[in-house]
């Protein structure tokens, strides 16, 4: 993504989005005879831009396409740090280009580009540069060519290559190290490639520029095995992120020597994105929670204080009281939706890229700042900048829905017509003139022209890719097969959490126009396009193609709540800001106990952004509830509140001796509890009954005449107890019988073992059944059953066992138990649906 006086954005996917239903749209079909030659084009004005960096600037760093001259470090004006923060004199566009050859299926040309880069680039340089953009651009740029030219699995491994590119890497790593020597940990926006930080260096740095170092710096430790790197990086990120405010809102800019923020206004564009985009990438490379979580929180507090209520604009918002803080939205932020549709939030994505979308429309190109309450571009130019045109890629790959497409055509021939000159291509200083301005940034061939192509070119591997590989923010391709971890251990929270759910347009009809399943036909997309000032041109062919309708209206959406607050006490007077460890604690899992609930305030977060599967509880007073974590509930007022679910699942605890036994074998086993008749579950079950609060009952196995216990029962005979020293007992009385599934229904098995005084049944599955174990279920003939005792199942490979065990002269008790891994039970709090607490009923 992009930065200069601005900074940065996304890229890389956290999980699979998978399209469960194509929208159709009959206006907007593209063939892939179309889609071809749109990718064709794509890639012959990548080689134009590359060619005439090239032919008239390499070995410089860019190409000034008006003037058909090289740029390279300002050494007339070492001030000028709109060129000099990037470019330092080291073949800038060569190494920031290196991977678009693989993307662009160019092998030869990646290969001739690796030997150029050994040739040609060394950080040896009298030059003064700033760490963030010399990361992601070169050192990025690097590792990333090292990584294919060494990976067999891409296609692009160089037999002659010895790890030159990594070589430099390391070298340019170890000159910026000095950088992060600092009070805080938090680096120096600039350094000198040969002398390290000057004297008098600004001590003012952005928050993106802090903490969107994780990628490349990271990678680089774990491919040279020196924690330098990583570690470095990673104290600057939490240094960064350990000063957000109370509502979790990160600040702009910040004094590295104190960590006092200099300007405290959140935001999702310049300063402060790409810190979100590495907090999300640096989980999938590198596997471990402590990113997702950050991640996860910052998300939240975004979507509560920065998102506007219809959901479309990302606002400017004070850091510490979460008010509106600026009207002005920059093009750095169009990266949002890429991320967000990479973690699986696709309303929120599609709702935030169709005020990029729009305003691409009005302008033929996105201005650099949009004023969203006069509706007005402010800063009208446009260098190419990427952003919008990668999160208009991972929406159309995890949607195929062809309204993306039509946008990236436009983008596509609206650089083509109105930047392509002789020696590349220019960027926009007015969109409403057309004037142009000399330069061709490096993310142009880097990022810009690269996403473009892989729009269109659909079967590219790399749309396909499914292993932990992300583009970093400037476009980079970094994976690392094996993770190897330098100096930490590594934490990772439960699978689950990558699950996404597929886009499926027919799974709700919200915003839905019922004769078309397309984002375009979206109902509050009339609304977005207010938004921007878009008019449109052609009225007629907006009813024609179905977007318009003479009666139809526009619908002005409100967003969902992403985060809550609940507050149990009856004023902010009685709210119980620190409670003690006798109130609330939280154990080293991120488990959070509470043994009262009154006067504490509960933070609720949606359990998946941009869904209806309500609530997770994200805090509790000071705790924070880290992601995969519970809250568990032991107020005796709430439970007594709250009726107890049927217990589904239960283990049931078997001991058995044998005549000659000295001692006891135990043996646990699962087993499914019906949802009929009395409940193992009961807290009030009566004395001596199989339940979860009572003592171990006598289990039997019936005789093969009698296995399925469906009439009957006659043997009545009193017997002695041989084993457990009991006196005597009745054949039944008081026993627990092991039967067989089938015959008749689980009811009437239930219903006969009741008259002959038996305490409960365990049925065995049948062997077909094995792999459909269900909760047994009364059946319609059964309504007039009265007497019934408890009834569970076990699988039959598991009963068989059972019944060989209990042969012979041989006596069993049993009960039955709770799993340890207590059912998380849905609740209501406030009125809304959390999915993370747990009731302590024992």
């Amino acid at each position: 993504m992009r930065t200069s006086s601005l900074l940065r954005a996304p890229a890389a996917l956290v999980c699979v989005v998978i399209l469960a239903l194509a929208p159709a749209d009959s206006h907007a079909f593209m063939h892939s005879d179309r889609k071809r030659e749109l990718a064709a084009l794509a890639r012959e004005t990548w080689l134009h831009a590359y060619k005439s960096y090239k032919r008239v600037a390499f070995p410089s760093d860019e190409v000034l396409p008006l003037s058909c001259k090289a740029q390279g470090h300002d050494r007339v004006n070492l001030e000028n740090v709109g060129v000099n923060d990037v470019m330092g004199d080291y073949a800038l566009t060569l190494v920031d280009s290196l991977d678009s050859f693989a993307i662009l299926g160019d092998r030869e040309g990646f290969e001739n580009g690796v030997r150029e880069v050994i040739q040609w680039v060394d950080f040896d340089k009298d030059s003064r540069v700033q760490v963030f953009e010399v990361t992601i651009r070169m050192l990025g740029g690097l590792l990333s060519g090292h990584m294919l030219a060494t990976n067999p699995k891409r296609g692009y491994q160089l037999p002659w290559y010895r790890g030159e590119l990594l070589a430099l890497a390391r070298d340019l790593g170890r000159r910026l190290l000095p950088a992060f020597n600092t009070p805080t940990g938090i680096p120096f926006p600039r350094i000198h490639l040969q002398h390290g930080v000057r004297k008098g260096e600004t001590t003012e740095t952005c928050a993106a520029g802090a903490g969107s170092l994780l990628l490349e710096f990271g990678a680089l430790s774990r491919l040279t095995g020196d924690p330098a790197f990583e570690e470095a990086a990673r104290k600057a990120f939490f240094a960064t992120w350990n000063r957000r405010s109370d509502i979790d809102l990160l600040g702009n800019t910040i004094s590295i020597t104190d960590g006092k923020w200099l300007h405290g206004v959140s935001s999702t564009g310049a300063g402060i994105d790409s810190f979100f985009e590495y907090a999300a990438k640096a989980y999938v490379l590198f596997g471990e929670d402590e990113w997702w979580r950050v991640w996860d929180e910052s998300y939240s507090a975004i979507m509560r204080h920065i998102r506007a209520p219809d959901g479309f604009w990302y606002r400017g918002a004070n850091m510490h009281t979460g008010q509106l803080a600026s009207v002005l939205v920059d093009s750095l932020s169009a990266f949002f939706p890429g991320v967000q549709t990479l973690v699986g939030d696709l309303e929120s994505a599609i709702k935030a890229h169709a005020v990029y979308a729009f305003q691409w429309k009005r302008y033929a190109g996105l201005p650099e700042l949009f004023d969203i309450n006069r509706r007005v571009a402010v800063s009208l130019g446009y260098p190419l900048r990427p952003e919008f045109i990668e999160s208009n890629l991972y929406l159309y790959q995890a949607t195929k829905d062809e309204f993306y497409l039509e946008i990236a055509e436009q983008v596509l021939h609206d650089i083509n017509n109105r930047t392509r000159v002789d020696c590349g291509l220019a960027a926009i200083l007015d969109l409403t003139t057309g004037a142009l301005e000399d330069k061709q940034p490096s993310f142009v061939t880097a990022e810009t022209l690269k996403y473009l192509f892989l729009t269109f070119d659909e079967d590219n591997p790399f749309n396909h890719d499914d292993t932990n590989m992300v583009f970093s923010t400037e476009g980079h391709m970094l994976e690392l097969d094996s993770r190897p971890l330098v100096g930490r251990k590594r934490r990772t929270i439960p699978p689950e959490v990558l699950s996404c759910p597929a886009y499926d347009p027919t799974a709700s009809d919200r915003h839905q126009n019922l004769l078309s399943l397309s984002v375009a036909r979206r109902t509050d997309f009339e609304h977005a396009r207010f938004l921007t000032g878009y008019q449109v041109q052609d009225e007629a062919r907006e009813i024609r193609e179905g977007r318009w309708s003479e009666d139809g209206v526009c619908e002005i959406p409100t967003s969902e709540d992403y985060s809550i607050e609940l507050l149990f006490a009856s004023s902010t007077d009685t709210e119980d800001v620190a409670p003690g460890p006798s109130k609330v604690r939280q154990t080293a899992d991120g488990t959070v106990h509470i043994a009262s609930i009154s006067g504490l305030r509960f933070a609720l977060t949606r359990a998946w952004p941009g869904g209806s599967e309500g609530f997770l509880v994200s805090r509790v007073a000071q705790y924070r509830v880290p992601v995969g974590s519970v809250v568990r509930i032991g107020d005796p007022a709430v439970l007594a509140s709250i009726p107890a679910l049927r217990l589904e699942k239960v283990h049931l605890h078997i001991a058995i001796k044998k005549h000659d036994d000295v001692q006891a074998t135990s043996i646990v086993v699962p087993a499914l509890a019906a949802n009929f008749g009395p409940h193992v579950g009961s807290s009030a079950a009566p004395k001596g009954s199989f339940a979860l609060s009572q003592p171990a009952l006598p289990l039997r196995s019936r005789s093969p005449e009698f296995a399925y216990g469906c009439e009957p029962h006659h043997d009545t005979a009193v017997v002695p107890s041989k084993i457990w020293g009991s006196g005597t007992k009745s054949a039944l009385d008081g026993q627990v019988l092991v039967l067989r599934r089938g015959l008749c229904s689980f009811a009437r098995k239930a219903h006969w073992a009741a008259l002959a005084g038996a305490k409960a049944v365990i049925i065995i599955n049948t062997a077909d059944g094995e792999d459909e174990m269900i909760v047994p279920s009364a059946e319609g003939d059964d309504k007039d059953l009265k007497a019934l005792v408890p009834l569970v199942m076990v699988s039959n490979s598991t009963g068989v066992r059972l019944e060989e065990l209990l042969r012979g002269e041989v006596e069993a008790l049993v009960r039955p138990e709770e799993p340890k891994e207590s059912t998380i039970q849905p609740l209501v709090l406030g009125g809304y649906t959390v999915s993370n607490v747990i009731l302590e009923r024992r």
